[in-house]
């Protein structure tokens, strides 16, 4: 989308806000982003302090750019969202949102996020088309990897046992940080990619399967 205007006062910026997705997320304890909720997902609203400060001086951003996770939208917190995009659409933004997924977009990951550009004044904006997916995992991870990085039985086990709805990530995060392993190693951390539980929402990595 081809976007004319007039700078006003010679700025022509824009502003990307990623706010803690911890109460959001399906893996955390989902209390939520409600304002004046203390909660860290609530540091939304210190978004809006921020753009009320900009109209003060008279030069607001021009685009707005919000990535999270799905759940910023979802059932739990409609109502906070839905807050949000009305407050954006005071101070004169004009909003487009949605769901995206890497695999859509040529990156062998299943994972969605919810985007939401906002522009400043009377502008349309369309999200991008999906695109077919070239590579899988395999193609893109090193074929030497320390051993570190490699994942137990016990690892495995306690992954496939994980049900993102009642258990709030606690050891998972940190077993997790060693997911990628040497891929021609079947008897270590590969066979993750075939076994994984359904259950295991916050890294799916099936789309990568051969």
């Amino acid at each position: 989308t081809t976007m004319e205007r007039t700078m006003r006062g010679g700025q022509d910026y824009i502003m990307t806000y990623s706010f803690p997705c911890t109460d959001l997320s399906l893996a955390g304890l989902r209390k939520g982003m409600e304002r004046d909720s203390g909660t860290r997902s609530g540091l939304l609203w210190q978004v809006e302090r921020i753009l009320l400060e900009c109209k003060e001086t008279g030069i607001m951003p021009q685009v707005l750019l919000m990535e999270n996770v799905p759940e910023v939208c979802g059932e739990n917190n409609k109502e906070s969202f839905k807050d949000w995009c009305i407050q954006l659409t005071k101070l004169g933004y004009h909003n487009t949102m949605a769901i995206l997924n890497a695999k859509d977009f040529g990156i062998p990951q299943n994972r969605r996020r919810c985007f939401m550009l906002s522009i400043y004044g009377e502008y349309a904006y369309s999200m991008p088309s999906e695109m077919k997916l070239k590579y899988k995992l395999k193609d893109l991870l090193e074929s030497n990897v320390d051993e570190k990085y490699y994942l137990s039985s016990k690892q495995i086990e306690e992954i496939k046992q994980w049900n993102a709805y009642e258990k709030p990530l606690t050891t998972m995060e940190r077993t997790m940080r060693g997911v990628f392993t040497d891929i021609d190693n079947e008897n270590r951390g590969l066979h993750i990619f075939n076994d994984i539980s359904s259950k295991f929402l916050c890294w799916n990595l099936s789309i990568c399967k051969e």
